[in-house]
């Protein structure tokens, strides 16, 4: 049953170029439920959320940002998929009223699906500064569907929007055809001609078998199709070029009609100044060394600043943890381990983690993170790895599951399988929260340098090993590059909240369980069913504590239980037990590898269980060559 039919509530697909701010605007509608980023590749697949409005259920579902409706991409794909699935009831394509024509292309072919479409214009204030004036009625009437300006920080414009989804899902869908040349118009008229069985607008379909989809293509029998290519062979026509130069002609005519420009001097200054800071950001020797010098600032912050957090809330756990009487219990001893361990990993990791995550989303929304995607893309490429992958692996410094999933943008999969086999040498929050607030808290500022140099050797060594086997030819990147804008306080708090989320809800009581099971364990004497098996591993090999095997396992179950193990393991004084030496050999050989067991499941979701059987194995024994064969050079050269 359709909405016209009656139906009580409305599912609205979002959809939109990348960057343009879909999932804002989500956002705005339903509260805050995605993370909302100034750089493309922030979605990777459909996300809904619901909520009553105005005695209406809506359903809301975020698609991924696509320049076309096409099948390149996992990306591409589902943001069709959503769009076309029969259970749609009107699509909201998102539009950036600064750069209008581009996203009328897109615009036309969601139209052109027969699909009933509300447009929402967004970064309209941006728009009226740069000197553009929009006339939504007027582009409205000659698209033939409603156009809404919003802004989703004031909330300007959401009611109006919600009144125009109620009446699209009421009304007929929009008729509006591109014409094309009279050539492609006959190849149009052979396919419809043939009575293509499908729900969706014939003109379309013939559109999208032109165009090569290969969603469509096993609509057409064979017989027909080699007549189409013949007369396209005979006539010498570029069937799939010529499509999208009348889509983008017809795009800028409406761009033109639609809109109004207003010469400003004020806003022709704001651009030169910032072409000025493109042109060092992204010089040639300059960018890099820009982009290397931020990371290092990053880190460097990260821990002075988190590691004056973390001292302070060591020490007022421990305070705490004091006041509870000891008489031996067994309970009382299981309460203290586990108020021991949830302490020290939420001490250890909060601050890092929590640092992180604002300084990161204070860079997206000012706009940095493209420019770093540009400043390393040479040697990405060097290394036979896609640039797009870059995004995959800043995603991958926050958490590695959203990271592996991003891969989805990423079209060939050998490609994905490279870039995933990265996340081993790439530290993602968690693996932060141990290098920082173990090695560095315990054993020093100084060991933190050697550490991340060993992390890069490695992952240097495994690039060149990749970049000899790979033989495929890389696709280039299309990367937008945004303008600079001033970051939003409320939407990194949204983002850190969001990103943050995982670990309050999910890693809290992990800690809480790990520290109840370890000294349930330690109490009945099973520490030394797990320590002996493993002593020629840690003992023989590492030159590591033989307890320190717990630790490395738990961490295995999730990364933030590492270092509160280790507490709980060895004593609240690691460094008493611990030397410098041990404590660099312990990061390195829990840094390198696949992070944690949630993993796993993503990653065969992506590329399969053979793959990520050979990342875990491949990987994991990689940690421990590294991590051994660096102790053993540490020693050489007279460090303990």
């Amino acid at each position: 049953m359709t909405a016209s039919q009656g139906k009580k509530t409305l599912k609205v697909v979002l959809v939109g170029q990348p960057n343009v701010g879909k999932s804002c605007l989500l956002n705005a509608l339903v509260g805050p439920c995605v993370t909302i980023s100034n750089y493309p590749g922030t979605t990777v697949e459909t996300t809904q959320a619901k909520r009553e409005i105005g005695g209406t259920s809506f359903i809301f579902v975020d698609s991924p940002g696509t320049y076309s409706l096409s099948d390149r991409s996992e990306d591409e794909r589902a943001t069709k998929h959503a769009l076309l699935s029969n259970d749609m009831d009107v699509a909201v394509i998102v539009l950036d009223a600064c750069s209008l024509e581009r996203g009328l292309y897109f615009a036309l072919q969601v139209i052109e699906s027969g699909v009933k479409t509300v447009i929402a214009m967004n970064f309209i204030e941006d728009a009226i500064e740069k000197g553009i004036t929009i006339e939504y009625d007027r582009l409205g009437r000659l698209l033939g569907v409603p156009v809404v300006p919003f802004n989703p920080f004031t909330k300007r414009g959401l009611d109006n929007l919600i009144d125009e989804i109620r009446n699209a899902s009421r009304l007929q869908s929009a008729t509006i055809d591109v014409l094309y040349d009279d050539h492609i118009e006959s190849v149009i008229s052979m396919l419809i001609e043939e009575g293509l069985d499908i729900s969706l607008p014939t003109r379309f379909v013939a559109l999208r078998i032109l165009e090569e989809d290969k969603d469509f293509l096993h609509l057409v029998n064979k017989t027909t199709m080699k007549r189409i290519t013949d007369k396209i062979s005979k006539d010498c026509l570029r069937i799939t070029e010529d499509i999208a130069r009348m889509r983008y002609g017809t795009a800028s005519f409406l761009a033109t009609q639609g809109t109004k420009i207003i010469h400003r001097e004020t806003r022709k200054k704001e651009v030169i100044d910032s072409l000025r800071i493109d042109r060092w950001l992204l010089h040639r020797f300059g960018g890099p060394a820009f982009t290397l010098l931020f990371f290092s600032a990053l880190f460097y912050t990260l821990l002075v600043v988190g590691g004056a957090i973390q001292c302070l809330l060591m020490t007022v756990s421990e305070d705490l943890i004091a006041l509870i009487p000891v008489d031996g219990g067994f309970l009382t001893q299981m309460l203290i381990d586990g108020l021991t361990g949830v302490t020290a990993g939420v001490a250890m990791a909060l601050p890092y983690v929590f640092l992180f995550y604002i300084i990161l989303g204070l860079t997206e929304d000012i706009g940095l993170l493209p420019r770093f995607v540009v400043n390393v893309q040479r040697t990405l490429r060097f290394f036979h790895i896609p640039e797009r992958g870059f995004i995959s692996l800043m995603l991958g410094l926050g958490c590695t599951v959203p990271a592996v999933t991003s891969t989805r943008i990423i079209r060939e999969r050998d490609q994905r399988v490279r870039l995933i086999f990265l996340y081993a040498f790439v530290p993602c929050s968690s693996r932060l929260g141990i290098i920082l607030g173990v090695v560095a808290f315990y054993g020093g500022d100084r060991l933190v340098l050697p550490l991340f140099a060993t992390l890069g050797i490695a992952a240097l060594f495994w690039l060149l090993i990749m970049r000899i086997l790979s033989k495929d030819k890389l696709d280039p990147i299309l990367l937008e590059l945004p303008t600079y804008r001033r970051p939003m306080i409320s939407n990194i708090a949204h983002k850190s909240w969001l990103r943050m989320r995982e670990f309050v809800v999910v890693v809290i009581p992990l800690l809480i369980l790990g520290g109840v099971m370890y000294s349930l364990i330690d109490q009945l004497g099973g520490t030394a069913v797990l320590i002996g098996p493993f002593a020629f591993v840690t003992e023989g090999l590492l030159g590591l504590p033989a307890e320190t095997i717990i630790p490395i396992l738990f961490g295995f179950v999730q990364k933030d239980l590492t270092g509160a193990m280790l507490v709980s393991v060895l004593g609240g004084d690691v460094a008493a037990v611990m030397t410098p030496l041990q404590m660099f050999t312990f990061g390195v050989v829990t840094s390198i590898g696949i992070p944690c067991m949630i993993v796993l499941p993503a990653m065969s979701r992506e590329i399969g269980w053979k793959n990520t059987f050979v990342i875990f194995v491949t990987t994991g024994l990689f940690s421990l060559v590294v991590a051994s064969t660096a102790w053993r050079i540490a020693l050489l050269f007279g460090f303990t």
